[in-house]
């Protein structure tokens, strides 16, 4: 069902799209599916939702049980959500000590 509703613009539901096929690709790891749900989701509009999305890129990288896991990948794209206000992203950077508590 949200895949059906993927290109309809409704920018939540990209992002709870890529939040659900990274569960399952992380209880069934399947590298090419996991390239096929960024794919499918890389060219569309996330205008204000620039944070989410790069978190969400964090999370395809930073699960060392992820076929596509690749740290430094995914530190970047934490970075990347930081800079774009995502307040989780902040939080985690922090937390790992990556970045200075305010």
């Amino acid at each position: 069902m949200l895949k059906s509703n993927l290109y309809r613009g409704d920018k939540d539901i990209v992002i709870q799209f890529g939040k659900v096929m990274l569960d399952i690709y992380l209880e069934k790891p399947d590298k090419q599916k996991m390239l096929s749900v960024l794919s499918s989701i890389e060219n569309i509009d996330l205008t204000g939702y620039e944070g989410q999305y790069y978190n969400l890129l964090s999370g395809y990288y930073g699960f060392t049980t992820s076929p596509l896991f690749d740290e430094s990948k995914s530190n970047n794209y934490l970075f990347k959500s930081h800079e774009h206000g995502y307040a989780a992203a902040t939080k985690l950077l922090v937390g790992m000590e990556l970045l200075d508590q305010k």
